[in-house]
């Protein structure tokens, strides 16, 4: 299995999520054990998310915004999506279709 390659810019926004989250753990007053004890992970693995690296797991991300209190904050990432809406109305929908004896991988 590969990896996700991400750009310069994906990975600053990685960062930037990472130090978003250590400024909220610091103003709550945790440790960073105490937040890898609540999550359920590591404190490696903890680190990883706040350093912004990018094997750092979704379900730690949304398992820290429920800690912090904002447990519907990332389903409701795309709730509002203009740029999608105004290309279903120009394009219309497509769907993607299944290519007979190509590999799926």
């Amino acid at each position: 299995m590969r990896g996700v390659t991400l750009d310069t810019d994906d990975l600053a926004g990685l960062a930037e999520l990472g130090k978003r989250i250590r400024l909220a753990r610091l103003r709550r007053n945790i440790s960073q054990a105490d937040m890898a004890i609540r999550a359920g992970v590591t404190r490696l693995t903890y680190q990883k998310l706040e350093a912004g690296d990018s094997s750092a797991s979704l379900a730690l991300l949304i398992r820290t915004l429920a800690i912090f209190g904002y447990p519907d904050r990332l389903p409701k990432i795309l709730e509002s999506d203009p740029e999608g809406e105004d290309m279903e109305l120009t394009t219309g929908r497509k769907i993607a279709g299944v290519k007979q004896d190509v590999a799926d991988f």
